[in-house]
């Protein structure tokens, strides 16, 4: 049963005599007068007036009024008392799971200056979308108290542009027994002094300890290691101070977003400083200058450097978009993907982990933890820091992360080479194995394999084929513990060439994986104890790790071992991209070191996996026998790689930078767009409006608009027809709604052709991995229907898991005629762009900032700080989310639109600098794809008063 079908049936029990008899009737109070006009109440108080009923949410914020939830009103020692009770019978699906709200809606026109207290946070007319916790609701204007029986989440959203603002109490209810959910609720209205509020006498639940909260959530983003000049160890002490006030967490929540600004502004500051004389000099000395202010918690210092580095940054030409280019996911190597899926996964020391379930360490420390997520159909391993790590600092570029370990050791993960390289150690630790390391080999100078057993469980190599008489494996004993042989030496000059092979899990004729060991310094020594592989070298040197896939015979392994160990003593280890006459051209820098064998280099130049994967020419490239995620790893000999860009991409037109615009909002909102210089957008249309309704004012709109320079990409936006996660795409009855709807749509389309840059098809379908091919398919239909009404009309095709860019894993496009565009959404990480969504402590609820360490979000508890770890977040980052997007222009070449991201306004209170870098990095990596865009505005995007400046910069 729909949401929508069951408003009507609420309180089918419901008196209707009580309703009948009341609506005619008058109350009087301390606080004005009271009269039932339909299912709500409305206060009047000196001419102004308050309308007040309960609503139940259908999906596409439809607010439904709920029919005879008020049971009763009456007025007692002059307060006002209004009794609601309604029932959400079982299996009724609402917005985002709301409960019953009871909204009070007033009308601003007459007060601009009013104040709402929503329990103990104050807001403004001039501000929207801010969240309390409590049980009254106090406003000046009125001079009225409203009082609910306990605590709850109070929520005030407002409409400047139209003066309508309104308030919810978002109430809670109880389960019954037949799967319903039944809510009793009781308002009090009484006359109340806003700068003295009486004593709240309802029931108190246990009061949020916000500080406290506060002081266990910011710990966990800075315990983890930090980038090089910060140290956060002051915010640190006076985080675990006990004497730790609200006004200290005020300041420590400026200086991060102070802290997200520098390290944007830093980066962006070196890029445009690069190759400029003197330049350059002065970004590091404001790099360092405000690092060193940020460590001594100086606000004002750390400020004044920022805007240093984007005085320097302001007006650098920005590189030339290349979407065939290194994207910062290491899923190339194999490596795991982020269970959530619109998340990332970046390896780190502690933590590397492969599809295929292998998994080891380079580094052990007891201030890290490594916890098993047991969830979903693979085994997902996070990284959890108990303890400050500020030992540990990390460098991070779009090519890889350099982590600089305690003892002047560096760990880096690199997107140009597959090995993990280890520099500056005598000593390489290796732990946490998926499977014991049984037996390290190496190849003597006489040319003849050598090797130590590592455990006393080795296997006997056998001497005859298994049969299928064997003992399947899993009616095997499970394997022993290994025990351990001790530390063996080995010979140094016993090392013929400069790898050596160890085979893990090989032991009892299991099958097993292999890590080529690349080392500077010729190995004397190794044992495998207590879970731990220690290899140790005469000198300090560098020891890289490469795990050898398992589809190669043992001579090929040796094959690859010799190249990757010349490749080793002098690895690529950035890259500079130049764009030019449909050319791009990548120039590595490397890091050249001595090796004890004096074998001689091998430079190469990789290209990119997207750039082969999109067939791009790259001339004097050649493969080797490596496999990525997309083919075999391409390179070339030499410093720099080269590949043409296609012509279709060169010749794009210059994306469409628009904003979302709903139908229902003013003309006035519309008309503040293009004033700002907006000339795009996309046009949602879903609603509380009936169809008939919807399309009467899109056909006003459209002949409004007929010919001042504006286009409108129309999005149903849920109107009629719903995709959800526990329907799909519905039957054949539900598909016909959705090419009927689209029958009305495209016929007025097709009579304004001039002002229609296309159709999106659908808004966030509601499907998962494995529907794809009936959802193309009845989206080929709906293009039928379209193209019949509006010949040539550009279709928008949406990616599914709501329309996240990893809906575009399996999205193929549609088997229809040019124009195609595919389109998705992008908010990642949630737990930043919907920070503080529908959390009880909204009001005074941790901030989330960025660039930085972000949490997860819990959608089922709604807590925005939910998870047990936090994941790294920065441009590389989105890109990396983004990877779906960047394969599919590989593969597909066709244009991308981005209908909806954006940052919701909760970030103005404490984020608002991260709310500004987010955006700018969105857009800057939707158009190194060529990509379109429109940005969502409704609480987000541009009530931030500098992401407004930037985007109107762009219209």
């Amino acid at each position: 049963m729909t949401a929508s079908r069951t408003v009507a049936i609420f309180c089918a029990a419901a008196s209707l005599a009580l309703r009948a008899g009341a609506e005619e009737q008058t109350w009087s109070f301390d606080g004005g007068t009271a009269r039932r006009e339909g299912d709500g109440v409305i206060v009047e108080q000196n001419g102004r007036e308050l309308k007040i009923e309960a609503c139940f949410v259908a999906k596409g914020w439809a607010f439904r009024t709920i029919p005879d939830a008020i049971r009763d009103v009456s007025s007692d020692k002059g307060r006002l008392k209004l009794s609601f009770r309604a029932v959400s019978p079982a299996g009724a699906r609402w917005q985002d799971d709301l409960p019953m709200l009871v909204v009070v809606r007033g009308d601003a026109s007459g007060y601009p200056d009013g104040r709402l207290r929503l329990g103990g946070t104050l807001a403004t007319f001039d501000k929207s979308n801010v969240w309390g916790w409590g049980a009254r609701l106090d406003s000046d204007t009125f001079g009225l108290c409203l009082s609910a029986g306990y605590k709850m989440s109070l929520s005030f959203w407002n409409k400047p542009e139209t003066k309508v603002w309104s308030v919810r109490f978002h109430t809670k209810g109880e389960a019954q027994a037949d799967g319903s959910t039944l809510y009793e609720e009781t308002l009090e209205i009484m006359k109340g002094d806003f700068d003295r509020p009486a004593k709240d006498d309802s029931p108190k639940a246990k009061p949020v300890d916000m500080v406290a909260q506060k002081r266990v959530q910011y710990g966990r983003i800075l315990l983890p290691p930090q980038e090089r000049g910060f140290d956060p160890a002051a915010w640190l002490e006076r985080i675990e101070s006990p004497d730790l006030s609200q006004e200290d967490v005020g300041k420590l929540e400026d200086l991060l977003d102070a802290r997200s600004r520098l390290y944007d502004a830093a980066e962006r500051a070196r890029r445009a400083a690069k190759g400029k004389s003197g330049t350059g000099a002065a970004a590091e000395e404001a790099v360092a200058a405000g690092y060193a202010a940020l460590n001594a918690m100086d606000l004002s210092g750390a400020v004044a450097d920022c805007e240093k580095l984007e005085e320097i940054a302001r007006g650098a030409e920005p590189p030339r978009a290349n979407p065939f280019t290194w994207v910062k996911s290491f899923t190339q190597w194999g490596y795991m993907r982020h269970p959530e899926g619109t998340g990332v996964y970046e390896p780190d020391p502690w933590n590397l982990q492969w599809e295929d379930g292998f998994r080891f360490n380079v580094a052990q420390d007891p201030r890290v933890k490594i916890a098993n997520l047991p969830e979903g159909p693979t085994r997902f391993f996070e990284t959890r820091f108990s303890a400050p790590m500020s030992d540990v600092k990390t460098e991070r570029s779009w090519t890889g992360t350099r982590w600089l370990m305690p003892g002047g050791s560096a760990v880096e993960f690199s997107l140009l080479v597959p090995f993990v390289d280890v520099d500056g150690t005598d000593v390489l630790s290796l732990g946490g194995f998926a499977k014991v390391p049984d037996r390290l080999v190496w190849f003597s100078p006489e040319g003849l394999w050598r090797g130590l057993e590592l455990t006393g469980r080795a296997a006997p190599r056998r001497e005859v084929l298994e049969t299928v008489l064997e003992e399947a494996p899993q009616d095997r004993p499970a394997a022993r513990p290994a025990p351990s042989k001790g530390e063996q030496a080995i010979n140094p000059a016993d090392v013929g060439r400069p790898w050596l092979m160890l085979e893990c899990g090989g032991a009892a004729g299991l099958s097993g994986d292999l890590l080529a060991v690349f080392p500077g310094a010729r190995p004397v020594s190794a044992k495998f104890e207590k879970g731990v592989f220690t290899l140790r070298l005469e000198k300090k040197s560098y020891v890289s790790v490469l795990r050898l896939r398992d589809n190669l015979h043992p001579q090929e392994q040796a094959e690859v071992c010799e190249f990757f160990a010349r490749v080793a003593a002098a690895p690529p280890a950035s890259c500079e991209e130049t764009v030019e006459d449909g050319r791009v051209v990548w120039k590595y820098a490397r890091r050249v070191r001595e090796n004890a064998w004096g074998v001689s280099p091998r430079r190469i130049a990789p290209v990119p996996p997207l750039a082969d994967y999109a067939d791009l020419s790259a001339p004097g490239s050649r493969k080797f026998k490596y496999p990525t995620k997309w083919g075999l790893y391409r390179y070339r000999e030499g410093d720099t790689s080269e590949a043409a860009l296609p012509a279709a991409f060169l010749s794009r037109r210059a994306p469409r930078r628009g904003v979302n615009y709903r139908l229902a909002e003013s003309p006035e909102a519309l008309e503040a767009h293009v004033a700002a210089g907006a000339r795009s957008f996309r046009l949602c249309i879903g609603g509380r409006s009936p169809l008939d309704e919807s399309c009467a004012k899109l056909e006003a709109l459209l002949s409004d608009w007929e010919g001042r320079g504006v286009t409108f990409l129309i999005d149903p936006h849920g109107a009629e027809y719903k995709s959800t996660w526990a329907d799909g795409f519905g039957d054949g009855a539900a598909q016909a709604k959705f090419l009927a709807l689209w029958e009305r749509l495209s016929q007025i389309g097709g009579r304004h052709v001039g002002l229609i840059e296309g159709y999106d098809l659908y808004n966030e379908p509601g499907l998962v991995a494995g529907a794809e091919g009936g959802w193309k398919e009845l989206n080929e239909r709906a293009a039928a229907v379209i193209r019949k009404n509006h010949p040539g009309a550009a279709i928008y095709y949406s990616s599914v898991y709501a329309g996240n860019p990893n809906g575009l894993f399996n999205l193929e496009p549609l088997a229809i005629e040019p124009p195609q565009t595919i389109t998705c959404h992008f908010y990642t990480p949630h737990s930043f762009s919907h920070q503080k969504f529908q959390t009880k402590n909204a009001g005074g609820d941790t901030c989330v900032f960025y660039p930085g360490w972000c949490p997860q979000i819990d959608w089922k508890r709604k807590i925005h700080y939910g998870g047990t770890t936090v994941t790294w977040f920065d441009r590389w980052s989105l890109e990396a989310v983004l990877l779906p997007a960047f394969e599919h222009c590989a593969e597909f070449g066709l244009p991308l639109h981005f209908g909806e991201f954006g940052v919701i306004g909760y970030a103005n209170q404490k984020s608002p600098r991260s709310a500004l870098c987010w955006t700018r990095d969105a857009v800057k990596a939707f158009e190194k794809l060529g990509a379109d865009w429109h940005l969502w505005n409704e609480g987000f995007g541009l009530r931030n008063p500098l992401v407004r400046e930037y985007i109107e910069g762009l219209w």
